[in-house]
């Protein structure tokens, strides 16, 4: 199993540090990356696949939701397992937290100062849904892959069947009439 990654996108370097500090503390065994622009964010994403991504709306003069649209817009494309979005912001913007969770599937749109607790539990819920997907995906590849070997195990059988019948018929006997004697 791969290692899990949590990126965090802040231009603030004490959230960075606090953010850090928590998820070192709660999530031991995770690589914890951070990032300070948008820009920098899309290039850990590409770069390291990670689960989850922390990202603030206001990145200096970038936009934190650039980072989600971009990743959204090509997200099948180039990427086989998608992180799950957390998008902080100082600032309540009605109309980009409604954007963020309708249009680009966003987990959570957080305010900050957070209430205790509350990215913590933020990050674990999307970390399940990771876990989940993971697991599930696990399962319709096993379902598929067994579905597969039946039909060839089948298919050899019937490959087996009619060269026994063909090896009876250059020897001279039915196969009914063996199996008969039987």
């Amino acid at each position: 199993m791969s290692e899990r990654k949590i990126l965090i996108v802040d231009d603030d370097i004490e959230i960075l540090r606090a953010l850090g500090k928590t998820f070192t503390t709660i999530l031991p065994g995770y690589l914890l990356l951070t990032a300070t622009s948008g820009n920098e964010g899309l290039n850990m994403v590409k770069l390291q696949n990670p689960d989850v991504v922390i990202v603030d709306v206001r990145l200096g003069s970038e936009s934190g939701m650039d980072l989600v649209k971009e990743f959204h817009t090509h997200s099948k494309q180039k990427w086989s397992k998608p992180p799950r979005f957390i998008v902080i912001t100082a600032y309540q913007d009605k109309q980009i937290m409604k954007e963020a969770i309708e249009t680009y599937q966003v987990d959570k749109f957080l305010i900050k100062p957070f209430v205790s607790g509350e990215i913590e539990e933020a990050v674990l819920e999307s970390l399940e849904k990771c876990t989940k997907e993971s697991y599930e995906k696990a399962m319709t590849a096993i379902t598929f892959a067994r579905s597969y070997m039946k039909k060839i195990k089948e298919k050899a059988m019937a490959h087996q069947a009619m060269l026994h019948a063909d090896q009876e018929k250059l020897r001279g006997k039915s196969p009914v009439e063996d199996h008969g004697a039987g």
